[in-house]
């Protein structure tokens, strides 16, 4: 008896793991479909994110959120045409994304000398005030 108790414990324990994992972003809601695709609340607040500063603004009214979230079902439904179409394979387009994630890559490289940067100034600082006392 024991020995079935602990079993069904443990399974208990096991599904309720697995349903936490889940498959996808199941930390976040889904505010739109489109096509097989899903726009969730961690797609709205990075395009908020991105937004300029004298655009938050819009994100603090309805009608804001409603335009923002409109403009990320319009910029799937183009990326779902663009592919349907092909134009993802065309070299035009490979080259401007290899553009994109080049600098990119260089605006993260540039941000993490800054950070290695600011690192190196704290640790100097807080030497610094450690010898003088």
């Amino acid at each position: 008896m024991k020995y079935c108790v602990r079993s069904l414990l443990i399974f208990c324990v096991a599904v309720v793991a697995l349903g936490n994992l889940g498959c996808g972003k199941k930390d976040a809601d889904v505010l739109a479909i489109v096509g097989d695709r899903e726009i969730t609340t961690l797609d709205f607040d990075r395009a908020i994110q991105n937004l300029p500063k004298n655009y938050k603004v819009l994100a603090e009214s309805y009608k804001g959120k409603r335009k923002i979230l409109d403009n990320l079902v319009k910029k799937e439904l183009l990326i779902i045409e663009a592919e349907n179409r092909g134009y993802h394979q065309e070299d035009v387009i490979k080259k401007k994304i290899t553009e994109i994630q080049g600098k990119t890559q260089e605006e993260l490289d540039k941000q993490i000398l800054d950070i290695k940067s600011q690192q190196g100034y704290i640790s100097r600082q807080v030497y610094e005030k450690c010898s003088a006392q």
